[in-house]
């Protein structure tokens, strides 16, 4: 890597820019973020590798939601899909969970010993999948936030333009 092996930032959308951009540049960020968007259709119904009728519920509800605020498209299917099926796991494990107790009692070679229920582990690992991938497509409230902000910069943007500084 060039300039001493540092990594480059990742870049920041337009709405999440700090420092002064001329209107030329503001322009050029707004044309290379429309580019990105993609396709939806994909999103339509859901895949066949979904891993149960909870993930199948999951999946229903939460593209009906994400396309409501328009931050969602075709090459996020991946971390959809490993959403709805992580919280299925989690909605089994948290079953399960409610159904023993959290500690359990385990033999061993010298008698027996009290470990924590494997479903507990369970559970988390589930808890922890559904939130990176959640966080990805828009899940989690902070990307809601950051889309809900690039929805009214542009508001104001287009406003602005219209009316000028008035």
């Amino acid at each position: 890597m060039k300039g001493g092996g540092k990594m480059p930032r990742p870049r920041k959308p337009l709405s999440q820019q700090k420092g002064n951009l001329t209107v030329l540049q503001q322009d050029r960020m707004k044309r290379q973020e429309e580019l990105i968007k993609t396709d939806k259709d994909r999103l339509e119904d859901p895949p066949e590798f979904l891993t149960n009728e909870v993930a199948i519920e999951e999946w229903v509800a939460i593209t009906d939601e994400l396309k409501k605020i328009n931050i969602v498209g075709n090459l996020d299917l991946g971390n959809l899909v490993v959403y709805c099926n992580a919280f299925a796991d989690y909605v089994e494990a948290t079953i399960n969970i409610s159904n023993q107790d959290k500690v359990i009692v385990r033999p061993t070679s010298s008698g027996e010993m009290l470990v924590r229920n494997p479903w507990v582990d369970l559970q988390k690992n589930y808890a922890d999948e559904m939130r990176k991938a959640g966080s990805k497509v828009g899940i989690d409230v902070n990307a809601r936030l950051k889309a809900a902000s690039a929805k009214v910069d542009e508001e104001q943007e287009s406003i602005k333009e219209k009316f000028g500084g008035i």
